[in-house]
């Protein structure tokens, strides 16, 4: 997802999208859960904790801003939680039984 070294963006909630990765940022403190992650040259791995969210329909954005302050577009896809388990139900994101993906192939 990321060409460049920066920090990764995440947020989970039920907003439809945004329109880059800053966006994203200004947003998260209306997200059920978020984060952030140093984003390196290339593909990252990083796991998202949703212990604690509600079971229901949810939808996760991820963004990157660069070293230079550059807004990537974000990435967004939705999946349900029931009764802990996870269920995907669009592309981007690929659930392999253990992490959540974004499959940017």
């Amino acid at each position: 997802m990321n060409n460049e070294v920066g920090a990764c963006h995440w947020m989970l909630g039920s907003a439809v999208g945004f329109v880059n990765a800053a966006a994203l940022i200004a947003a998260k403190s209306a997200a059920v859960a978020s984060g952030s992650v140093a984003a390196t040259l290339g593909a990252n791995t990083h796991n998202i904790d949703s212990n604690g969210v509600a079971p229901g329909a949810w939808r996760l954005h991820v963004g990157v801003i660069d070293a230079a302050g550059n807004a990537s577009n974000v990435l967004s896809g939705d999946f349900i939680i029931a009764a802990g388990v996870l269920a995907m139900n669009a592309s981007p994101l690929v659930w392999n039984g253990d992490d959540l993906i974004f499959n940017t192939a």
